[in-house]
């Protein structure tokens, strides 16, 4: 797959805040966020970060954020936090390696699990390799199927397709795995994008 496809395009697919960055450069529906350093977060002060989790959501201590380190995969380094202890976590993280960088996102809550989209361009031309979603088994919030969850056939609708073919193509990828979440709501935000989709 690294050969196959552009090493920049891989690099880019595999630090969640640059995929982040492009998503929203093309408009691509995405759960908010912002990016969390040891800046934000001083000795008695945390105003920083409190301002950028505004802009994702009220906090109170009950509000859920979903926490990324940028390169994990197989949900490896994604993690959930409350209002009430992020500070402490995130103070943690720093605390071990301090030019960590965290992606926090919005918590938002999904119908049944995510979709896993395999999709292969070529001369401009887009094709649907595989579609599956991966459901939700465990009491576990991540879909990851190292996780004990399952995976099973899944066929798109036409908004879902439309969503999906607009981030590959977005992403520079010969051949793209895009995670989709489709939610409770009935909206659907990409939560990802693969260079080496497994």
């Amino acid at each position: 797959l690294t050969l196959l496809n552009n090493p920049d395009a891989v690099a880019i697919s595999n630090n969640k805040y640059l995929s982040a960055l492009l998503l929203e450069k093309y408009g691509l529906p995405q759960p908010k966020y912002c990016l969390v350093s040891k800046s934000d977060i001083h000795k008695g002060d945390h105003k920083e970060l409190d301002k950028k989790l505004k802009k994702i959501h009220k906090v109170e201590d009950d509000t859920k954020f979903v926490c990324k380190i940028l390169g994990g995969h197989g949900g490896q380094g994604v993690f959930l936090c409350t209002g009430a202890n992020i500070t402490s976590v995130l103070q943690t993280f720093f605390a071990i390696k301090e030019d960590t960088m965290i992606l926090v996102q919005e918590y938002e809550k999904i119908k049944e699990g995510d979709i896993r989209a395999h999709v292969l361009t070529l001369n401009g031309k887009q094709e649907l390799l595989s579609v599956s979603m991966r459901k939700k088994g465990t009491s576990d919030f991540r879909t990851n199927l190292s996780l004990g969850n399952t995976m099973e056939d899944y066929t798109l609708t036409d908004e879902q397709k439309d969503i999906v073919f607009a981030a590959a193509k977005a992403s520079g990828l010969t051949w793209c795995g895009v995670d989709l979440l489709p939610l409770e709501n009935g909206k659907n935000v990409i939560l990802e994008l693969n260079g080496a989709p497994g």
